[in-house]
């Protein structure tokens, strides 16, 4: 019975760590990532394929922070103006916006500004999705995200996971 008891216990860990997925290791930034995922390259933008073909594209930067005791937080007031004024932009370029631009504060304080963009027919619906994510510190990432499917769906599936982040000068 005990031999049944830890085979048991080991299947229900394998089974929880699958359905999380695996950790994406991006140096300075961690986060749980759905499995499937192929890295393609380590150069920037780094690339992911997915199942189904769904394409990710990564972009981390660390930015330096200058002598000034406000450093990390003008930093984030850039990236902050970025994410306002080009995800709205880039969103709609081509499709229709189906989720405007959010601005969530995460548990680890890190603000996250999200998109959902649904693309192509009724039939071949296509997402394309941005996250921009943006450290308490003087880093910020940049992830797109475009497959086939519904945008609302997929954006909630993958917003979800920014819940994970953690970044290296947080560690």
């Amino acid at each position: 019975m005990d031999r049944f008891l830890a085979v048991a216990v080991l299947l229900l860990a394998t089974l929880a760590n699958a359905a999380q997925g695996a950790e994406l290791d991006l140096g300075s930034l961690r986060i749980a990532w759905p499995s499937g995922y192929k890295e393609v390259g380590r150069e920037s933008p780094i690339r992911l394929v997915g199942p189904d073909g769904v394409n990710v594209l990564i972009t981390v930067w660390n930015a330096k922070p200058e002598a000034g005791a406000d450093a990390p937080s003008d930093t984030s007031a850039v990236f902050s103006s970025i994410a306002e004024s080009r995800l709205p932009e880039l969103a709609a370029t081509d499709g229709k916006v189906v989720v405007p631009l959010q601005r969530q504060i995460l548990p680890d304080g890190s603000i996250l500004y999200s998109t959902a963009t649904q693309t192509g027919a009724h039939r071949k619906a296509k997402f394309y999705l941005q996250y921009m994510l943006i450290a308490p510190s003087s880093s910020a990432a940049l992830f797109t995200v475009e497959g086939r499917g519904d945008a609302t769906a997929q954006h909630l599936h993958f917003l979800e996971r920014f819940y994970s982040v953690e970044w290296a000068d947080a560690r």
